[in-house]
């Protein structure tokens, strides 16, 4: 099996198409994934089983380092080292392979309806609730950051407008100017 730089980076989003994680965490892996790969030469054809992560972190630090807040270079350079671990363990056995925060089909269907209604932070079902004056609202679970997963509840039909005038109250909350 190959294990080509343009395969590392394609993998995350076929693993959330094919049901193997949640799209938005194949999404926190697949952001940093692409980013720091690409300060490679020829990062295409790169042999990622044979990569010096070490010396590719370094090599976009070097580069990208003052685009990005400590913290956030951080958390950059710990996916990008899980999502290489990840995928080399899938390269190693594929029939096997399973992300260890995907919950199997048998265990979903187990639970219980009081446990799928719980409010929990880890949770990332799509529940749709009725809201005032027999409005439907989705739950829409948000990875803001490392470790951070905000909820975002809102109505099933949205309009352009009411986001445009969500953008604008969230770009209030801003406590930094980056």
């Amino acid at each position: 099996m190959e294990t080509t730089g343009k395969q590392f980076v394609e993998f995350w989003n076929w693993a959330s198409k094919k049901g193997l994680m949640n799209e938005n965490t194949a999404y926190a892996f697949s952001s940093p994934v692409r980013k720091i790969i690409s300060v490679h030469e020829n990062w295409e054809n790169l042999d990622v089983a044979k990569l010096d992560v070490d010396d590719l972190l370094k090599r976009f630090q070097n580069i990208h380092g003052k685009e990005f807040k400590p913290n956030s270079l951080s958390a950059y350079f710990r996916r990008f080292r899980q999502a290489h671990s990840l995928y080399l363990q899938y390269i190693e056995n594929p029939t096997a392979w399973k992300f260890k925060g995907q919950q199997s089909s048998t265990r979903k269907q187990k639970q219980t309806k009081a446990n799928r209604d719980q409010d929990t932070e880890d949770t990332f079902e799509m529940p749709i609730m009725q809201g005032s004056n027999s409005t439907q609202m989705v739950d829409y679970p948000f990875p803001l950051r490392e470790n951070c997963i905000v909820r975002l509840k809102l109505p099933t039909d949205l309009k352009a407008n009411e986001i445009e005038r969500l953008a604008t109250f969230m770009r209030t909350l801003v406590t930094d100017s980056n």
